[in-house]
């Protein structure tokens, strides 16, 4: 055992070396101290690595994704852990062949066990007599498709799809049916509503000007809007090289 020189400055205790002015345990935190720095990933003063230039805790990352690793006894974190447990519980499918995991009730993958929906019977049309495909309101497809009532249909639906539909949209619907064919009705309802239901404004002028084709030809759908009654007009009828009268 040493002999004591003086009292350590910082706690008090004996010191036994000539040349410090420190004990032997303050002396050893004053060394771990200083060998401390400040990690760049946690914050915290702690031992850098010199391969990854962070703390042990920090430096311990996942091998498949870079996420922080707890435990060092892991090589993954915890979804990747869970991930690779998931895949190796995969089998070949009986039915499909594909890797999945296997339903005890069929022996199949999850898609495979999945019920199937079956098509619907053909049922005799109403309005033509023959026994075929279903389309709707107990119409074959081709009686569907001439119904009149389609447009109408059409038209109860994007009123159904628009916040605040405009008054004169049951008008705009019944001009189009009463003028054009069924599909074309359709067709310029459809058209309405992706006007309505896009970022522009739906004021009566911008309507018409987003709806007017380039050109000498305003198009079918911006005629429309512009004869449709009790519909604000704007300026393109009068659109310059047109003379009045």
């Amino acid at each position: 055992m040493g002999k004591k020189q003086r009292d350590c400055v910082t706690c008090g205790d004996p010191v036994g070396s000539r040349d410090r002015e420190h004990c032997c345990r303050c002396w050893g935190r004053m060394q771990e101290k200083a060998a401390k720095a400040e990690c760049p990933s946690c914050g915290l003063d702690r031992l850098l690595q010199e391969d990854t230039g962070s703390c042990i805790r920090c430096s311990r990352v996942c091998e498949e994704c870079g996420h922080p690793v707890r435990s060092a006894d892991n090589r993954l974190c915890r979804d990747c852990r869970n991930r690779a447990r998931r895949l190796a519980a995969r089998q070949p499918c009986p039915r499909c062949g594909k890797p999945g995991h296997l339903r005890e009730e069929t022996g199949w993958c999850g898609h495979c066990s999945r019920p199937r929906q079956t098509k619907q019977p053909p049922r005799v049309c109403r309005q033509c007599g023959q026994l075929r495909r279903h389309a709707g309101l107990g119409l074959c497809s081709a009686c569907w498709q001439k119904h009149p009532g389609r447009p109408f249909i059409r038209g109860e639906h994007l009123r159904e799809q628009i916040p605040e539909p405009p008054s004169w949209l049951g008008d705009f619907v019944a001009h189009v049916a009463a003028r054009f064919s069924v599909a074309r009705a359709c067709g310029l309802v459809t058209e309405l509503g992706r006007l309505l239901q896009d970022e522009h404004s739906n004021s009566a002028p911008a309507l018409l000007e987003r709806s007017r084709l380039p050109g000498r030809s305003m198009g079918s759908f911006a005629r429309v809007l512009e004869e449709l009654p009790d519909r604000p007009r704007s300026g393109l009828a009068h659109r310059p090289g047109r003379t009045a009268g």
